[in-house]
């Protein structure tokens, strides 16, 4: 009785907590009130099992000093958490902030006209003459040289990829072209490891050594006397010898004339004299081209927008100074607001608008869509995305459950919605405001992967402060660094040795930032049996690496933890802290259907599993 009534007093703090503008004060007392709720349910839980497993005792016992302690330590946490938000919410009043009704809905019919099949699909505007000049070059013009190299060269937000996509997808260049391949490259990397990613995204396989030599004759193996075509995205080194180095390498790997590369890159001065010479530079868009991409963001298709909107529309789009993504962004914000003229005049009276730096423009203007997304749980839900790297395909499924499981989304009793429902509601907002692009769908139409353009991540990752860090091809200093954060995800691509194996444990062992993670994606090698003692208030644990054999027993112990992601570990046997369920019988027992708390159980089999196993696959 007296643990139920600490759970009504728990959740009602929560709910407080919610109804409070966000501040980085708040956040603090909204993790230790998240904390006092789970260890409550946990300690009950416990208590339950235990009761269960004991033999019944006819004589009522009094309680214990262990109860009475946790009682005691759970109500101290309780008034102290009180106490602090009675303090938050008089400063809050003090400065005349109002609360924000947590069910109030940030969604609107306008996000699911039909009329639009799936607009969140970037086009080609404008660059017609652009696709046919690089297809040419690439296909006709020097058909008797080994290999050509093609630079797209523009400021960020010009339309870049979406070019590099249309002529990758071209007709012409899948007849000429034997094979293709598409490398995000995002970070400077030197040339054996450009060579390894560009033999990975061939083979769909990490190449079994990183010397040149050997790299040049696995992409020999792989190539052989076929005409390819590698895209390399988001290039950031410019050096002429880089270039040399790089070209001489490709030149050995194939004797196959009229090989191509297309580059995507912000740098003007890329390269050898031929790349330059064929460099194309991007300018931005006409002011025809501009209105016909923002109007069919901010319009119904087939709709005409009142006269008044249309030239307050006209003027914001100036001031979009030719950049698709803007237009892009903008045109999804402002659809939402076709019903409110001021809006759309304080938009177009912006201060953004008169930066001087078209960097600072560009980023101050996406923050302007940032701000006018419906609320703070729009937002921070958006903000998380900065724990995954750049050019990350994100799978829809998996990013409302990790909001999930940090207790980001709520269910929403008032529409009957629960919270993976809510969730995809707020998906949809954020590709509706063109922050996700490269939406993909199945073949029920469902939204299934998207992606962040690189501006819209940089965005995600300057609203993050110090909750999130994403780490790509971390150094030891860097492991030894690392400050305090919410958040942490590693992401190794080159450079995997012994040390840096050891340091990355060493810090999930032993580091005391460690304690306050709430999220952690480990997508690098480390030691094959790894301690999570430390990580005391981790909610999100996602283990990749061919090292990984093997749970540790602590991981049962990790009270706050709500999301386990191994699939991709050479993990078998789960420990049984975790209590494994080992037959279909046992798993029958354990009538999983009547768990309140248990919202998504998923069970994946390896090619080693199939066959007689895969009977258990109706288990639920």
């Amino acid at each position: 009785m007296a643990e139920a009534l600490v759970i009504i007093v728990a959740g009602g703090i929560l709910k407080k907590v919610l109804s409070i503008a966000a501040g980085e004060l708040l956040k603090v007392v909204v993790g230790e009130a998240d904390d006092v709720l789970d260890e409550v349910h946990f300690e009950m839980l416990r208590r339950e099992i235990k009761k269960r497993d004991r033999v019944a005792k006819t004589v009522p016992s009094l309680p214990s000093l262990k109860k009475l302690s946790f009682r005691w330590e759970i109500g101290h946490k309780i008034k102290n958490i009180n106490k602090r938000l009675l303090d938050i919410n008089t400063q809050a009043n003090g400065l005349g902030l109002q609360n924000e009704h947590p069910g109030a809905t940030p969604f609107t019919d306008r996000l699911y006209r039909e009329s639009v099949p799936y607009p969140e699909k970037f086009k080609t505007v404008g660059r017609d003459d652009d696709v046919l000049r690089i297809i040419q070059i690439l296909t006709q013009s020097r058909t008797e040289e080994k290999l050509t190299i093609v630079p797209i060269v523009g400021m960020g937000g010009i339309g870049k990829t979406t070019l590099a996509k249309s002529v990758y997808n071209s007709k012409n260049i899948k007849q000429y072209f034997d094979i293709k391949a598409w490398l995000c490259v995002s970070v400077k990397v030197d040339i054996n490891t450009l060579l390894a990613k560009i033999y990975e995204s061939l083979a769909g396989k990490k190449p079994e050594s990183d010397s040149m030599v050997n790299l040049i004759k696995s992409l020999e193996e792989k190539l052989g006397s076929k005409r390819y075509l590698l895209v390399l995205d988001d290039v950031w080194v410019e050096e002429r010898a880089y270039w040399e180095a790089f070209e001489s390498c490709m030149l050995n790997v194939n004797s196959q004339n009229g090989s191509g590369i297309l580059v995507t890159t912000r740098k003007l001065e890329i390269g050898t004299t031929g790349m330059k010479a064929d460099a194309c530079l991007l300018k931005g868009l006409s002011d025809d081209h501009c209105w016909d991409i923002f109007r069919e963001r901010a319009f119904v298709t087939g709709s005409s927008p009142s006269p008044e909107l249309e030239e307050i529309g006209r003027e914001i789009v100036k001031r979009c100074g030719g950049l698709p993504l803007l237009l892009n962004v903008t045109g999804g914000m402002l659809a939402n607001y076709n019903d409110d003229k001021e809006k759309w005049f304080s938009i177009k009276n912006s201060k953004v608008w008169d930066l001087e730096e078209e960097r600072d423009r560009v980023q101050k203007s996406l923050e302007l869509s940032f701000d006018n997304l419906p609320n703070s749980i729009v937002k921070q839900c958006f903000v998380y995305c900065s724990i995954f790297k750049k050019d990350k395909v994100i799978k829809r499924e998996e990013l409302v459950r990790l909001w999930m499981a940090l207790g980001l989304i709520q269910a929403d009793e008032e529409r009957n919605k629960e919270m993976e429902a809510v969730g995809n509601e707020i998906f949809q907002v954020l590709v509706s405001n063109s922050l996700f692009q490269d939406v993909e769908r199945d073949e029920y139409g469902r939204v299934d992967h998207c992606s962040m353009h690189d501006m819209v991540h940089d965005l995600s990752l300057s609203l993050s402060k110090h909750e999130s860090l994403c780490l790509v091809d971390a150094t030891n200093d860097d492991i030894a660094c690392i400050p305090q954060f919410k958040h942490l995800s590693f992401y190794q691509e080159q450079n995997e040795y012994d040390e840096l194996k050891a340091n990355v444990s060493m810090f999930i062992e032993r580091n005391t930032v460690a304690r306050t993670l709430h999220t952690l994606f480990i997508k690098v090698e480390v030691e094959k049996k790894l301690s999570f003692q430390r990580l005391k208030c981790i909610r999100i644990l996602k283990l990749k690496g061919d090292s990984i054999e093997k749970l540790d027993d602590s991981i049962g112990g990790l009270v706050h933890l709500r999301y386990l992601n191994l699939s991709s570990t050479e993990i078998r046997v789960l420990p049984k802290s975790i209590e494994n369920i080992g037959s279909k019988e046992e798993a029958s027992k354990a009538d999983l259907s009547s768990k309140k708390n248990l919202h998504n159980i998923h069970f994946k089999w390896s090619e080693d599993d199939q066959g007689a196993n895969r009977i258990d696959m109706d288990i639920g």
